[in-house]
């Protein structure tokens, strides 16, 4: 009777457990001849952006920019997903 208690838990959880996939696109349009890994960098940024924007999320970003170089780039995403 225990065992039987115990495959019924373990079947029980394993059922009610949510899984989500969430699929979402970012684009950088290339208008210099910078690295290319800059351009990367943007096209995920836009792509969490467009995630945020779309759902239960929320997105704080930072950036400190001089002289045309990324000095530091924060990025944070929590969702309720």
């Amino acid at each position: 009777m225990r065992s039987l208690f115990l495959i019924f838990c373990i079947l029980i959880s394993n059922s009610l457990r949510a899984e989500t996939l969430v699929k979402t696109e970012g684009m950088a349009l290339i208008t210099s001849t910078l690295d290319k890994s800059i351009y990367r960098t943007r096209a995920i940024e836009n792509a969490l952006q467009n995630l945020a924007s779309h759902g239960a999320q929320t997105l704080d970003s930072f950036s400190i920019v001089e002289n045309g170089q990324v000095l530091l780039d924060q990025v944070h995403l929590a969702s309720k997903l």
